[in-house]
Parts: C-alpha cells; sequence; structure tokens
C-alpha cells in the first residue's frame, strides 16, 4: 500500500480476512497509531504473499492421521466454512466444529469458548490413546 501500513493492514483485514469494511478501518487506524503493530504488518503480508505461493495442498492435508479439530463459527464469512469443507472432506481423522454466535476472531474475543474445545479435542485424543 505505497508505505503505508494502515491502508495495507485494512486492505489485508478486509479482503484477506473477509471482515467488513469498518473493522478493516479500524485496524488499519490502530495501525497507523501504534508503531508495535505497524512493525507487524511487513511479516502479515509476508505470511500471507507465502501461503498463496504454495497453492493448493489439500493432498498434504490428507495425509495427516492425527485427530484434528476444524474449528469455525457460525458468523464466519462463506470463504471459511468453504474451506473446512475441503480440509474435512480429505482429512481422514478430522473433526468439525461450529461454535455458535462466534466468527473468524474468536480466539481474540472469546478464548475461553476456543480454549474449550481445545480442551474437550484434546481429552479425547488422549483418552484414545
Amino acid at each position: 500500500a505505497a508505505g503505508r501500513p494502515g491502508t495495507a493492514i485494512a486492505e489485508f483485514v478486509q479482503h484477506a480476512a473477509w471482515q467488513p469494511w469498518w473493522y478493516a478501518r479500524i485496524a488499519g487506524l490502530l495501525v497507523a497509531l501504534l508503531p508495535r503493530y505497524r512493525r507487524l504488518v511487513p511479516c502479515q503480508i509476508d505470511s500471507l504473499e507465502a501461503l498463496d505461493a504454495l497453492g493448493n495442498r489439500l493432498d498434504v492435508y490428507a495425509g495427516i492421521t492425527v485427530p484434528t479439530v476444524l474449528l469455525g463459527g457460525d458468523r464466519n464469512p462463506p470463504q471459511i466454512p468453504e474451506r473446512l469443507d475441503a480440509l474435512e472432506a480429505v482429512m481422514p481423522r478430522a473433526e468439525r466444529v461450529v461454535m455458535p454466535g462466534r466468527d473468524h476472531g474468536a480466539d481474540v474475543r472469546h478464548p475461553g469458548d476456543v480454549a474449550r474445545v481445545i480442551a474437550n479435542a484434546a481429552g479425547r485424543a488422549f483418552a484414545d490413546g
């Protein structure tokens, strides 16, 4: 975004993380105002570019045989359930969990809910040996 990290992260949040425009603007303002966040923007953009460069890797995910939780919320943008559907279709031991009233930011806004899902899945996995 032409050397403007606030604009860059706002574009990322809206178009890559599928958040509403107003949420993206707030993220952009925070990045513009807070140097500690501003320093992270190039890492976020580099991470996205690296993921894009990998391409479709469903064949790799198909080889994951450990119990895995595919966690989503019923308020996610449609791209996330589509991706979870694709993973669930190829991963032999995937368990799909949809949290009611939650979206892509549940890990930040409702970490206790996410932690409970993970703890429950871990408990089942360790019990199965």
